[in-house]
């Protein structure tokens, strides 16, 4: 988890890690994440 990994303290610090966390993603990792999410949100409107 990411506050595991990096410790943070206040709001902004927050938003920077994550931030920073999403641009060192790999692009294919998001696109699983995306298709992941798409999917679950079309099992909940069925």
């Amino acid at each position: 988890a990411l506050q595991l990994q990096q410790p943070v303290y206040g709001i902004q610090a927050r938003i920077n890690s994550v931030e920073d966390a999403y641009k060192a993603m790999d692009e294919d990792t998001l696109d699983d994440i995306f298709l992941t999410l798409q999917k679950c949100m079309e099992c909940i409107l069925k």
